[in-house]
């Protein structure tokens, strides 16, 4: 791992850390995201993947709506802090220490894979290469990432971009771009 990306992920863990079991970040977290949450679980879907779960925050929320949902992070003290997370607010998951770029399920295992604030660390051909490998083992892929307009700053790298650069880096996905209403 690059000494710019293991720092990173120690600062996130850090701020994970803190944020482990507090029903204030848990609610806060669910209702800044909510459109993005809800956009997940409307087509009852069965079998989820969150990747790059972090916290477990929006895992914790689409537990209550399916019966499988798998949480996979590439750092263990993450996925730590997710499973406290799960237990307290959400219902059951499994969890998987791995690596997006080489995802360990067969094609289509999931109705639904999904991810908030992991894409924007990346390059374009790296985000590229993370939703091939997501779209291959998910029948749909629902991302959110943050704005231009996004209030917090916090993880050094984060790719603040608008609609349209989004839309170009993702054109071969044939992604719907759209705002959140909190962002307008």
């Amino acid at each position: 791992m690059h000494m710019k990306l293991h720092d990173q992920r120690h600062e996130y863990v850090s701020i994970a850390k803190v944020q482990v079991e507090s029903r204030l970040a848990y609610l806060r977290d669910v209702f800044t995201h909510i459109e993005y949450l809800l956009e997940i679980v409307k087509g009852k879907p069965q079998k989820a993947l969150e990747f790059g779960a972090g916290t477990g925050f929006h895992s914790c929320f689409v537990s209550k709506f399916i019966r499988h949902l798998v949480c996979l992070d590439v750092d263990m003290r993450t996925i730590k802090i997710a499973k406290q997370n799960m237990k307290k607010f959400g219902k059951e998951a499994s969890f998987v220490v791995g690596d997006v770029f080489h995802l360990p399920f067969r094609p289509k295992s999931f109705d639904v894979a999904f991810s908030q604030g992991l894409l924007e660390h990346f390059g374009n051909d790296e985000i590229k290469q993370i939703l091939r490998e997501v779209s291959a083992c998910s029948k749909m892929v629902v991302v959110s990432v943050p704005s231009l307009n996004y209030p917090q700053r916090g993880l050094g790298d984060e790719r603040l971009l608008g609609l349209e650069e989004w839309r170009e880096i993702l054109r071969e996905f044939k992604p719907k771009v759209r705002y959140y209403m909190l962002d307008l």
